[in-house]
């Protein structure tokens, strides 16, 4: 699955407590307790508002997010219909792609096949598609009654019409679970989903019995994914943190030992960043190695995996990203150990739908190549969260047990747990009729090669930037050179976009695109960690440029970039996005640009004046600061002479005024 696919469709409805803000006011209809994240109340206001509306375009608008509202509430099913409705009522491409996603996330893989070609006509790019119908096409395969699988699948008992899912292995035959299944102790319900707030169970795995884990690590917050040590006395999980009043939350990594019965109070890990997502710990059986998720903004895209190890004492060293055959540009998540084995979960790397299961292991000092479990333990839907039970096994006929996490259609309206098991298979018949004489072991050939690809966005307005991105189309013919151990290449895309490049071990790449009329972009690659692996000898990496046509003297919004009230200051969470500029800036050297800002309509105009110029030169100031010279940037305020959303001052939304508060830049040459 493409990256912006994903950000136009992922849900992990598994996990997704991020960034709820606090609200008191009542919610009075359905677009705004959807901006709000408040699915189960938007639901039935916007069918409300989607009967009343006779306007196709609205209604498409309507029904769109109907869909999202369902869709992030894991009732997937339902939001298949809303997304072809949505489709059917002049929605656009988005709309087309969320029903293609939607059928492939319920294994509906021959429509979904012929959605993907119908997005892929009116999107004008087969490149958009070709992937997703692929991955569709091998799901089939895989769920096909010849296919040969040693797993089966079962649903347990305890699981409700909740989110049931992560479950850990735990002292005297137990498992530890997340749940928001309903709470006593969290008598509100959490606006996302309409039920409780998440927190941790205890399973007994003789009788399926439920209780809570204890007062000792539920809160009121979103508690969940919990991993412990062999010797059940050092635990890490996670907890939704907000980092001040009516701000977003973060999910953080907490750790609490053991003390006699009872777990300490949790503290937070050490390495852990502000505004950053964590997610997933595992921990190995010695409880001095952790593999977690994070979307921190120097990985490689989406949600990584990190490695990170520690001493006798609680403090944990600097996590490390793992290697490229592992993390993609989109979302890795979930990981669990069973000894030196990795398991994760990934809707990157190829699989049937959703999240799908894929297993690595150390292999002479990387990671062998990601293996699919494919089906049954995969399937179209969100499928996570392996573990491996620690009970003695005595079926000879038996060679694993354990359990994951998913949420495909034959549960019970949420995340369920699963049990399963591994089999012998019996071998296949061998053909001896063609066999040569004195066969000799065929010599392995190992081939570590790069698929690229260089393409531009497609906005919904041909000519606007700053409107929706709805897919990317190969640029043709475009110069790309590339930088490793004192050589340089330079190559030249496909018709398609694409150009192949057979990589070196333990090697540092730097990639360069160039085409008139675009900015240049350069990336970087690395092919250390990546190991030969004897299961896999061809393995493939994959990466995509992507290029911004320059629109000169239009402004385009910098995204995120806020400010304190009455404050001109630059803050933490806007730095990214400067950031992001400044690398552009070194990478274009040529072109000069004007930072603007501009004020909503409240305050008056001089002070709003005065207020957007300093706002514009602090902008200015940070990107001197990162080493662009001076007489490359202009600083301009605009105050609120400019509004994005024009509207009579005393009756501007919210959402206007947010609009209006923008800070943007023009290329000047």
């Amino acid at each position: 699955m493409n990256k912006q696919l994903i950000i136009n469709v992922l849900f992990l409805s598994i996990s997704l407590f991020i960034a709820s803000c606090a609200y008191t006011e009542k919610v009075r209809d359905g677009k705004t307790a959807y901006e709000r994240k408040q699915y189960q109340v938007a639901i039935p206001m916007l069918e409300k508002e989607f009967r009343k509306e006779n306007s196709r375009g609205e209604r498409g608008k309507i029904a769109s997010l109907i869909a999202e509202s369902y869709q992030k509430s894991g009732k997937m099913e339902r939001a298949v219909d809303w997304f072809k409705t949505a489709a059917d009522n002049q929605a656009g491409a988005e709309a087309l792609r969320n029903y293609a996603n939607a059928l492939k996330f319920t294994e509906q893989y021959t429509g979904a096949i012929e959605a993907y070609k119908n997005l892929g006509v009116e999107l004008g790019s087969s490149f958009e598609v070709k992937k997703d119908i692929q991955a569709c096409m091998s799901a089939q395969a895989w769920l096909s009654p010849k296919a040969r699988t040693p797993y089966m699948v079962e649903k347990l008992p305890f699981n409700s019409s909740s989110d049931d899912y992560a479950p850990a292995n735990y002292v005297a035959n137990q498992l530890v679970i997340t749940s928001d299944r309903p709470n006593p102790d969290s008598p509100k319900p959490y606006k996302w989903t309409g039920r409780a707030f998440s927190d941790l169970f205890l399973i007994d795995k003789n009788n399926f019995t439920i209780k809570n884990f204890g007062s000792q690590i539920n809160t009121l917050a979103n508690e969940g994914c919990a991993t412990f040590n062999a010797k059940q006395d050092y635990m890490v999980f996670t907890r939704s943190v907000s980092e001040g009043k009516n701000t977003d939350e973060y999910m953080k990594l907490l750790f609490s030992l053991k003390e006699g019965v009872l777990w300490s109070v949790p503290r937070e890990i050490n390495f852990i960043k502000e505004k950053v997502n964590y997610w997933h710990p595992a921990l190995s059986a010695d409880g001095k190695k952790m593999i977690f998720a994070s979307n921190d903004s120097e990985g490689f895209g989406g949600f990584d995996l990190y490695f990170c190890e520690r001493s006798d004492s609680s403090d944990w060293g600097e996590p490390k990203l793992l290697p490229r055959n592992i993390n993609t540009i989109g979302d890795e998540v979930f990981p669990t150990f069973h000894a030196d084995t990795l398991y994760f979960s990934s809707n990157t790397h190829s699989g049937m739908g959703g999240l799908d299961i894929f297993k690595t292991y150390p292999l002479n000092g990387g990671w062998a190549a990601p293996q699919n479990l494919r089906a049954p333990i995969n399937s179209g839907a969100d499928d996570f969260s392996l573990i491996i039970d620690n009970q003695q096994i005595i079926d000879k006929n038996i060679l694993q047990k354990g359990f994951f996490s998913s949420n495909r259609k034959d549960g019970n309206g949420g995340d369920d747990v699963y049990g399963f098991k591994k089999t012998v298979l019996p071998p296949l018949p061998v053909d001896t009729t063609n066999k040569p004489k004195n066969d000799l072991p065929k010599t392995i050939v190992y081939q570590l090669v790069l698929d690229a690809y260089v393409v531009e966005k497609i906005y919904q307005q041909s000519d606007n930037p700053n409107s929706k991105v709805i897919g990317r189309r190969p640029l043709a013919n475009t110069a790309v050179t590339i930088n490793f151990n004192k050589e340089k290449k330079i190559v030249t895309t496909n018709e398609e976009g694409y150009f192949s490049l057979s990589l070196n071990e333990n090697t540092d790449y730097q990639l360069v695109a160039n085409r008139n009329e675009y900015l240049t972009k350069a990336a970087t690659l690395s092919t250390r960690g990546i190991v030969k692996d004897p299961n896999n000898p061809t393995q493939r990496l994959e990466i995509e440029m992507i290029l911004d046509k320059i629109y000169k003297n239009k402004e385009i919004v910098l995204t995120n970039i806020y400010y304190d009230f009455d404050k001109s200051d630059i803050r933490d969470d806007a730095k990214p996005t400067l950031n992001a500029l400044s690398r552009t800036l070194q990478e274009n050297p040529s072109i000069k640009i004007q930072l603007n800002s501009h004020t909503d309509c409240q305050g008056n105009d001089n002070y709003n004046e005065d207020l957007s110029q300093r706002r514009a030169q602090s902008a200015v100031d940070y990107l001197i600061s990162l080493g662009i010279s001076t007489e490359r940037l202009t600083a301009k305020g605009y105050g609120e002479s400019q509004p994005a959303n024009p509207c009579a001052c005393a009756k501007c939304s919210d959402t206007d005024n947010q609009a209006n508060r923008r800070t943007t830049f023009k290329i000047l040459e």
